[in-house]
């Protein structure tokens, strides 16, 4: 067995005593963040969704739907900071409720985080509205608007690859004419399965949940 000299070996006992301690601090740290839960309260939504409906008896003239559209429409195709800055108070209300796969943001002031947030990593990002869909119901007084669109994206971290999606929002206006309520739908494992290591296991887990349905 090797014996060190009486300093080699104290130096060694003090730099794995540091290690341990840094270890200990790390274990203490993660124990001590707030484990955030991603998962979206339907409830929650149904809820605020609900209360917006009973809020919102009026009509919308078609010239204010029209304009309301095509700013959806300007708005989102340049999903990009300065398209962000300059144009999402003309669209949303103040009093704004967003819903996406991801995340639920409540106030212009947080949607606007959330919205710049979402395009720091991005190079260029635009929808294509493809449809925009009225719909009422007897139990709902206020309209609903359902957009169809296409999601062309590209990352810094991946320029030379455009991320493809499609979804559709689900939209109501208030008496001023803006957007109260806002929430997507649409397939989150697109961009998950261009991420490194995440993707890997977000194809793997589709191709064993689905791989078999080709066979016959």
């Amino acid at each position: 067995m090797v014996r060190y000299p009486l300093s080699i070996r104290k130096k060694i006992i003090f730099i794995l005593s540091i290690i341990i301690i840094l270890i200990y601090l790390i274990i203490i740290k993660i124990n001590t963040i707030d484990k955030k839960s991603f998962s979206l309260d339907i409830d929650e939504i149904t809820t605020n969704l609900n209360k917006i409906n009973n809020n919102n008896s009026f009509t919308i003239s078609s010239s204010t739907e029209e304009l309301v559209i095509n700013q959806f429409k300007d708005f989102y195709s340049d999903y990009s900071v300065q398209n962000i800055e300059q144009k999402i108070s003309k669209l949303y209300d103040e009093n704004i409720y967003f819903v996406d796969p991801l995340h639920i943001a409540e106030g212009i002031h947080e949607v606007k985080e959330y919205f710049m947030k979402m395009v720091e990593p991005v190079q260029s990002c635009k929808f294509e509205i493809t449809n925009i869909y009225k719909t009422n119901s007897k139990s709902d007084i206020s309209s609903n608007y359902f957009a169809r669109w296409n999601m062309y994206l590209i990352s810094k971290a991946a320029p030379n690859k455009k991320v493809v999606t499609s979804g559709f929002t689900h939209f109501k206006l208030n008496h001023n004419g803006k957007i109260v309520f806002h929430q997507d739908f649409w397939d989150t494992s697109a961009l998950l399965d261009e991420l490194p290591v995440v993707g890997f296991w977000s194809k793997f887990v589709k191709n064993k949940m689905l791989g078999n349905l080709d066979e016959k």
